[in-house]
């Protein structure tokens, strides 16, 4: 292994803050893309706010040349929700105006900066407009027109009798203002907006019909100049004395109906000629956002797209259904140049949110673009260009963990100045492999000069002149990898990323990973332990040269047992009447072929039980290996079945409207609603996967109930199709009294399954409700050649907030423990030392991870053993 050990170290230290840290304006905050401006110059300095944690309104100054940034509460503990950022403007004297509402709240609020370049001199928090109507206000934007004796304009949604943009207007600087007034008129929607001011006589507006959950979102246009609204041409629309302004008499961008997708919008500026330039978003699904770049040339509107922007940025709660699938990363214009504009979109590897910046240099013909912010382990999104002259800083976002808009842990941050220097290529990629198909690639550090190395991009293919990126490594200077099936060569490459998100231009040399063939095969199996099946799994695994066993599959072509042929899966598993004897093992593996003869012995093993039972009819059963539950009493033999409300009276058995999964059992009627289903488990912890619904027509409401406790509910249409929901938890089953499911809800109720799954060694989030084993899966026990790695043990399973790690050592040797993410990231380093022989025992909390499946990995000398293990908080 070739690294550089102190940058390692700072790496593991510091990681991505290393590259970031003068770039952070605070830890706590947050806001949203609507209340405007978020972020304003003045003569050297850069204004702008957030929401904390705690629901503080906080407005911040950022000195342009020391990027120093001092802060001051407007109001503490307004309301823990992201709409609620403060917008400003700067009044010509310079003294800043703070504007700021509740999402839904009934007043809107300003503080005025008294002495002017003093953030800690804010005056008395006063009220914008009068008390709002029927329905709340939220997003005060302000606007300030000289040409009008400084008339100043607050525009907000709602506050009057509708969800629709209103506006107020202060003559004597916000001491008093004028009655609310309707400003566009979209019946029983909420219009959403955004402004662009010239400072003199003019501003510009684009909006569209309301949410894009709830419409069809068109995007439009006007402008207002001298007490009337205009199109782009000129054209006179109307008098603002004639408001409000009807959807049908704007002026239409864009048309959703012409391009099958609803759209919503980001941002507004004026170009050098003095004409609109627009960025917004449309969405030909809510997976599939699309940024759009569109502007007048003067004749015509002129709208394109720019770029895919992948989908919802907020990290769905486990088991929920996204309530903002149109949140999207979000588009910001340069408004001293709107050609020059940030967007934020997912790494094409990673899936993490990165921003990058894209320009033109012919009016929009052609654009160039970079990585700005890499999206290496933390998302990155809504970015924002401060409005006013140039200043030092740039470009500012939101970083951090954003579940919802009142759930969020973020920071924001600055970029200044935009470094171009590209990073140097790391240099000697060293590839290692195994007979067990693992790849190790390591490499030496590159050197950046003045920005610290992010990250680097591997490449990988199976020539080595066509090679693509498939994967970033953050912090590490190797990477584990495993051969493709089929394949017995593979080629790498390594190129740097640095804290500036750009790729240095050469990668390392490029190396070849071979697959070492086996020196013999040999096969295993375990017995089943469910009563109602005979049979063995036999499984297949291939013997390393150095004696140890591969336990992982290899793809079986055939094999024999006393000349009767086995039933062989595509996983290399194996079902047969017979559970011993001579088998002759003919198995293929990345090109290497086995051919060899082995014993079969059937042994007890200590593996995960996997119950799955099925509720719908045997015409739309999910899999002919499921046990089905149709109205069948418990038997004892079987060790499931109903013991309460069994003769389940409904037995539906359509495909109507296409309906892939069928229609289901219904519960017991009326005269009994709680039906109960029992299952001979051992005591232990299961973890418990329960299906409710269709995927086509939504059930009633119903609950699975374990004891007093609820593992699965239906209240509305979950997480998979219109009416469909899939609910996990976890149980312990003790006293040798079994499981018994208390199912409750009305007559036309339905459930489609229930799987318990022993918790030990695997991980509910691993299981898809329709691909799992027949009945029985895991590892099996292969004897004591298995034990030639270390003993290694994590318990509980799932944990909260500890896990207990057990190891054994047969001699002392070197020892690392190691925690990784599912994508391979390193999450910690638990254990880097030599240890004597015997049993050692280590525990890890993972109070500061979200919940998830994690790696364990335990290096011992040159063995390598792995446990998957489950945090739930």
């Amino acid at each position: 292994m070739h690294y550089n050990a102190f940058y390692l170290f700072c790496m593991l230290l510091f990681g991505s803050a290393l590259a970031e840290a003068a770039s952070v304006v605070t830890e706590n905050g947050a806001w949203c893309w609507f209340t405007e401006p978020r972020a304003i110059t003045w003569q050297g300095k850069t204004y702008t706010g957030w929401v904390s944690k705690e629901g503080d309104i906080v407005a911040a100054e950022i000195d342009s040349t020391t990027h120093a940034v001092d802060t001051v509460i407007l109001h503490p503990h307004f309301q823990y929700d992201d709409h609620d950022n403060p917008s400003f403007l700067m009044w010509p004297d310079g003294r800043l105006y703070c504007f700021y509402a509740l999402h839904n709240g009934s007043r809107m609020y300003l503080r005025v900066m008294q002495t002017p370049g003093n953030l800690h001199s804010m005056g008395p928090e006063t009220y914008v407009g009068p008390p709002a109507g029927a329905n709340l206000y939220t997003y005060p934007c302000p606007i300030m027109l000289t040409g009008e004796d400084s008339a100043l304009y607050v525009f907000c949604r709602g506050g009057g009798d509708y969800w629709n943009p209103y506006f107020t207007v202060s003559r004597d600087r916000g001491v008093t203002w004028d009655p609310l007034r309707h400003f566009i008129a979209s019946p029983g929607q909420r219009p959403y907006f955004k402004f662009k001011v010239n400072g003199a006589d003019r501003f510009d507006v684009i909006f569209t019909d309301g949410h894009p959950s709830a419409a069809y979102n068109n995007v439009y246009y006007a402008y207002y100049r001298a007490g009337a609204l205009y199109k782009a041409d000129g054209t006179r629309i109307k008098s603002m004395d004639s408001l409000p302004l009807a959807l049908s008499e704007a002026e239409k961008i864009y048309d959703a109906t012409a391009h099958q997708a609803k759209a919503w919008v980001w941002d507004l500026a004026i170009d050098g000629a003095g004409h609109p330039v627009v960025a917004y978003v449309n969405f030909p699904t809510d997976t599939d956002h699309r940024y759009r770049f569109a502007r007048w040339d003067g004749a015509h509107w002129l709208d394109q797209e720019l770029c895919k922007g992948g989908k919802w940025f907020p990290e769905t709660v486990s088991g929920q259904t996204e309530p903002e699938p149109n949140y999207s990363g979000g588009i910001a214009l340069d408004h001293n140049n709107p050609f020059n504009l940030y967007l934020a979109r997912p790494d094409s590897v990673s899936g993490v949110f990165g921003i990058e910046q894209w320009r033109s240099t012919d009016s929009g013909a052609h654009w160039q673009s970079r990585v700005v912010i890499g999206g290496v382990d933390t998302l990155n999104v809504r970015p924002v260009v401060p409005r006013g002259a140039p200043a030092g800083v740039k470009m500012l976002y939101m970083s951090g963990k954003y579940p919802h808009f009142t759930s969020y842990n973020t920071s924001i941050r600055m970029v200044s100045e935009i470094d171009s220097t590209l990073p140097s290529s790391p240099s000697d990629l060293h590839v290692e492999t195994s007979q067990k198909g693992t790849v190790t690639l390591s490499w030496n550090a590159a050197s950046d000069g003045e920005t610290d190395i992010l990250g680097y991009e591997i490449y990988r293919g199976l020539y080595r002149n066509n090679l693509s990126r498939y994967r970033v490594i953050h912090g590490l200077l190797f990477a584990p990898d495993t051969f493709l099936a089929g394949t017995d060569t593979l080629y790498y490459a390594v190129k740097a990323l640095n804290g500036n998100g750009l790729r240095s231009n050469d990668a390392s040399d490029t190396v070849s990973a071979v697959l070492p063939p086996y020196s013999s095969a040999a096969l295993h199996s375990s017995k089943d332990t469910l009563a109602s099946w005979a049979s063995a799994e036999i499984r297949i695994y291939g013997v390393c040269e150095d004696g140890t066993i591969d336990s992982s599959n290899i793809g079986a072509q055939f094999f024999s047992l006393d000349t009767q042929l086995l039933f062989v899966t595509s996983s290399g598993h194996a079902v047969a009447k017979s559970v011993s004897g001579m088998a002759r093992v003919i198995a293929k593996r990345g090109g290497i072929c086995l051919d060899d003869t082995c014993t079969i012995t059937v042994i007890e093993s200590d593996v995960p039980l996997l119950y799955r039972f099925d509720f719908r009819c045997t015409e739309t059963a999910i899999d002919t290996h499921w046990i089905p539950q149709n109205g069948s009493a418990y038997d004892s033999s079987k060790g499931y079945g109903w013991i309460d409300c069994a003769a389940l009276p409904e037995n539906r058995c359509d495909r109507a409207g296409g309906d892939l999964l069928g229609t289901f059992v219904m519960v017991r009627s009326a005269v009994c609603t709680t039906s109960v289903f029992h299952v001979d488990a051992p005591d232990g912890n299961f973890l418990v996967r329960v299906g409710l619904g269709d995927a086509t027509y939504p059930t009633e409401p119903l609950w699975v109930m374990y004891g007093s406790d609820t593992v699965a509910r239906y209240t509305q249409p979950g997480n998979l199709g219109n009416g469909y929901s899939v609910c996990d938890d976890t149980i312990t089953v003790s006293g040798g009294m079994g499981a018994s499911f208390r199912i409750k809800g009305t007559p036309t109720a339905k459930i489609s399954y229930l799987i318990l799954l022993s918790s030990q060694g695997i991980a509910m989030n691993d299981v898809a409700y329709d691909d799992l084993p027949t009945r029985l899966t895991g590892a099996a026990n292969v004897g004591a050649d298995y034990h030639s790695s270390p003993p290694f043990l994590a318990t509980p399973n799932p944990f909260n907030p500890s896990v207990v790690i057990h190891f054994s050592l047969p001699v002392a040797q070197r020892v690392v423990l190691s925690v990784f993410d599912m994508k391979g990231r390193l999450v910690a380093r638990l254990l880097d030392g030599h240890k004597k022989a015997g049993e050692h025992t280590l525990v890890w909390a993972g109070t500061q991870q979200a919940s998830a499946v994690y790696l364990l990995r335990l290096q011992a000398g040159t063995k390598i053993v792995e446990q998957k293990i489950v945090y739930l908080k």
